[in-house]
């Protein structure tokens, strides 16, 4: 077992400013304070994302991958082959960057899940200047195959490593310039009586013996990839680079749309003070940046979005099921600690946060260690995580309501909901203060 040593990482002091390390430049992730105008970088951004889609237009290959149902019909009978041919209707999820469909062979009633590109001009402009989509399908044909279907270029298993699953994909395709992709997995609904699925929901807040289940399945994964940058597919550094440009001028726009008095954002209140913090400090996605920067010599694949609608558990006791961890759209090689903070930020009671959030920090160490990580994280670094992330999901549902808004009223009640409880946790760890001093 190989023993990697992080001991260096394990300083209290505070940092007085936020240094751009070696690490943070190779992975793209380089935050400083003094950044250009971001609507400039938004602008050159979208049309970076509009030179894409006209490029994909021109390529051969681009218009085999499908954007609506019927094209998707064709697509799965050619691809998947074998008897009958397959229906597909259109799905609502809680996702806000595709659009989704289930599919059913009409001889052996086999179904799967299909994520697609958005199909409008706008949508797709969307997709080529996010690259979250494109950035899943390398996930899917690099990190999750088998060794024998990575030599056949053929996407397979549905494990990432040892009892921490992945739907298995059937497919995964994308334009060469990332403004249209298909992925296709086995549909979770689909299960063994045996083995049944139990999906989490988005704001869905677990006990904390399901939430020790999610900590003990990321410490696998993180030490498997353990400063191992050549396994993991480098289109993230892309993405994260295009990513927030686009990002940073679309919560930019949705935080002066919902600025308001009685509200989503209270002017001068403590969530005024934070979403303005938050873009000072490049926005949502410097938030993970400033993470590496703090703490370079942490470095593994993160899955970067582990909030409960993107965890599922394999078994119907509670406490007792293997975890599986879905969209896989936002991976990075980073800190660790983005993802132990994502799971604490969004899957716990303000109530169980407030008495667990140390001891379950502590049980993620222990578990990452008895994969031979040896690893050292003080109360400080924690800290530090829980506060980045929860700026980041915090002002991140900003940009959740400008790509779908609030005419569902479903959908509204469900970021209501997810946007109180994380509110509350933020003032508990004193965001304001946090992110005020860093500026």
């Amino acid at each position: 077992m190989k023993i990697f040593n992080s001991n260096a990482a394990s300083s209290d002091a505070q940092p007085s400013s936020l240094p751009t390390s070696a690490a943070a430049k190779k992975s793209g992730r380089h935050a400083t304070k003094k950044k250009s105008n971001p609507t400039t970088q938004g602008l050159s951004a979208i049309l970076t994302a509009m030179k894409s889609v006209a490029r994909d237009e021109c390529t051969r290959g681009t218009h085999d991958i499908p954007v609506n149902a019927i094209q998707l019909e064709s697509y799965l009978t050619t691809k998947l082959g074998g008897a009958g041919n397959w229906t597909v209707t259109k799905t609502v999820t809680a996702g806000v960057t595709s659009e989704y469909f289930r599919g059913v062979n009409t001889t052996s009633g086999e179904q799967v899940f299909v994520k697609l590109a958005k199909p409008t001009k706008s949508g797709r402009i969307q997709d080529a200047g996010l690259l979250t989509g494109a950035s899943e399908v390398e996930f899917y044909n690099t990190c999750n195959v088998s060794q024998e279907a990575a030599t056949q270029r053929l996407p397979a298993t549905n494990g990432i490593c040892d009892n921490v699953r992945t739907p298995k994909c059937l497919i995964a395709e994308k334009s060469k310039h990332g403004s249209r992709y298909v992925v296709v997995l086995k549909d979770l609904a689909q299960n063994e009586s045996a083995n049944p699925i139990r999906l989490v929901q988005p704001g869905q807040q677990l006990p904390i013996s399901d939430v020790q289940l999610i900590l003990g399945a990321l410490a696998k994964v993180h030490a498997n990839y353990w400063q191992d940058e050549d396994s993991v597919p480098p289109i993230y550094t892309k993405r994260i680079n295009r990513a927030s440009k686009f990002v940073g001028l679309v919560i930019g726009k949705a935080i002066k749309e919902n600025r308001t008095v009685g509200g989503l954002i209270e002017p001068g209140s403590d969530i005024d003070r934070i979403t303005a913090a938050t873009q000072k400090l490049g926005g949502i996605c410097a938030m993970d940046a400033l993470l590496d920067e703090l703490h370079p010599d942490l470095r593994t694949l993160v899955h970067g979005d582990c909030h409960g609608g993107n965890i599922y558990m394999a078994g119907c006791e509670v406490g007792r099921a293997e975890v599986g961890l879905l969209d896989w759209q936002t991976y990075s090689f980073g800190n660790p600690l983005q993802d132990v903070a994502s799971v604490l930020v969004m899957c716990l009671s303000v109530e169980d946060f407030a008495e667990h959030r140390d001891e379950l920090t502590e049980y993620y160490l222990d578990a990452l260690r008895a994969r031979g990580v040896d690893i050292n994280i003080s109360k400080s670094m924690a800290h530090e995580a829980l506060c980045l992330r929860t700026a980041y999901y915090l002002t991140g549902t900003l940009l959740g309501i400008a790509f779908v808004g609030l005419e569902d009223e479903e959908r509204k009640a469900m970021m209501d909901r997810g946007w109180a409880m994380i509110a509350k946790k933020a003032k508990m760890l004193d965001l304001v203060t946090f992110l005020e001093n860093r500026l």
